[in-house]
């Protein structure tokens, strides 16, 4: 069976050591009456206290806690709140009290208990300055040319377009490689394993033509976009396929 408000409970009083019957009613005052917090149910900051229900009597008991029910854009007037506090959200909390003669608002209780006042990005990142809905970006990383030619203050840190495919560092690729893909470790390797085995090789590092009784222009040596070197002999010279093409002699 519940508790009446008429029933009794024993005390002591730690005073004159005397004992004392307390009325359940008397004792549900006095807890109200003190500093402790007391949830009393969910409000609707959008409306009078009036409309609320139950309805809640104004002014509040010092502690009164109550859960807000939905997002509140405009508080009414009947609600005195706190300095500077005009909105409240879902599941905030709203406390009397009695000391400010106003209603303290706790934000928590879900992702929709606090708002987002500002953002500030730091370099690489940007953020379009939108507090409630920001949109943050990263600049792409460049050449320190490339940033003095854009002029922005943004210097050369950010992120990578992105990475570098075996086609973009194949030596017999047409054209040149992007200059926005960077590359890899493993791309890396096996070009420092090539150029590792040609020194170890022994190999020539250098080709041009000349010598002791070497006919000029007998040798052809051309290099291609990727380095490639290529060596020939002139057929002019040496291995003439139609006397007719040679120049006539004059002397």
């Amino acid at each position: 069976m519940p508790l009446q408000n008429s029933d009794l409970l024993l005390v002591q009083s730690q005073v004159d050591s005397k004992q004392y019957k307390l009325r359940i009613d008397s004792l549900d005052t006095y807890l109200e009456s003190t500093s402790g917090v007391k949830f009393k149910g969910s409000v609707d900051l959008n409306s009078s206290a009036s409309a609320q229900t139950p309805v809640v009597t104004l002014p509040a008991t010092n502690g009164d806690l109550y859960i807000v029910e939905s997002n509140t854009n405009s508080i009414n007037s009947d609600w005195i709140m706190e300095p500077s506090v005009t909105t409240a959200r879902a599941d905030n909390r709203i406390v009397w009290n009695d000391d400010n003669g106003n209603w303290n608002l706790i934000t928590g209780g879900s992702s929709s208990g606090g708002t987002v006042t500002d953002i500030t990005a730091t370099l690489p990142l940007e953020s379009d300055g939108n507090p409630l809905t920001p949109v943050i970006s990263i600049c792409e990383a460049r050449t320190a040319i490339a940033a003095d030619v854009a002029g922005d203050g943004k210097g050369t840190a950010g992120s990578v377009a992105r990475l570098a495919e075996d086609a973009d560092v194949d030596p017999n690729t047409a054209g040149l490689g992007s200059s926005t893909a960077v590359v890899t470790a493993d791309l890396l390797k096996e070009t420092n394993q090539t150029v590792a085995a040609l020194v170890s090789s022994g190999g020539a590092t250098t080709i041009e033509e000349g010598g002791t009784d070497i006919v000029t222009g007998a040798l052809d040596i051309t290099t291609g976009l990727a380095n490639n070197v290529t060596i020939g002999v002139n057929e002019a010279t040496f291995c003439p396929y139609s006397f007719s093409l040679l120049t006539d002699i004059t002397e």
